[in-house]
């Protein structure tokens, strides 16, 4: 079983990933450029890895797609964040899904509570296609315009392959719980990623 390596600066190049994740949620739907080089895991793109690699712990339960989280990732993991794996995915606080996840997993997910909505679950998604950006000059099968916190006026971006029955933009438009509760995704590809916190209010305009 092959140990993928981590980052060169461990606590540098994680505070660089940090300091993006809050620069993505804090400006939601924002496309952040993340290009490091040397987080080749198999399965991941280098943005997915950076992620984990940043923001799990000892105190941070790992779940999701056990296809993109196979074994061999799975131990490289442990070993560089301690975070331990649940099979559960209502027990994680932090999960890896495609596109493709469906409604009913999203439902399983911890929300937190209005109490302490800290305690909710970040959402990674790891997108196939190579979009994924605010406008595309060729538009995909979906848009989605988004506005609230950390948005001047209206903010729109488009995700190759997400379609209107997709479980996430179905969660997004209709069952997401009511704020402080919810979950913060994060949609990444080779070089990129997007936040959308649970503040973010997300209307689906289908292209034309």
């Amino acid at each position: 079983m092959i140990i993928q390596k981590g980052f060169k600066q461990l606590s540098t190049d994680a505070q660089v990933v940090f300091k993006k994740v809050l620069q993505a949620l804090s400006e939601p739907g924002l496309c952040i450029e993340y290009d490091y080089e040397g987080l080749y895991w198999p399965n991941l793109h280098p943005t997915t890895t950076g992620l984990f690699l940043s923001l799990c712990d000892v105190d941070t339960p790992i779940g999701g797609d056990s296809a993109l989280l196979n074994e061999e990732i799975r131990k490289s993991l442990a070993f560089h964040t301690q975070s331990p794996f649940v099979n559960n995915v209502s027990e994680a606080n932090f999960v890896l899904f495609d596109e493709t996840v469906s409604l009913d997993i999203l439902t399983l997910l911890a929300k937190g509570s209005a109490l302490s909505p800290e305690n909710n679950c970040t959402v990674v998604i790891q997108c196939s296609g190579k979009k994924i950006e605010n406008r595309t000059e060729s538009p995909p099968k979906l848009e989605l315009n988004l506005s609230g916190p950390g948005i001047p006026d209206q903010r729109t971006f488009a995700i190759d392959n997400l379609t209107l029955a997709s479980g996430i933009v179905q969660y997004l438009i209709k069952g997401r719980p009511k704020f402080p509760m919810g979950l913060d995704f994060i949609f990444t590809t080779s070089n990129t990623f997007i936040g959308l916190s649970r503040t973010t209010k997300v209307e689906v305009k289908p292209c034309m």
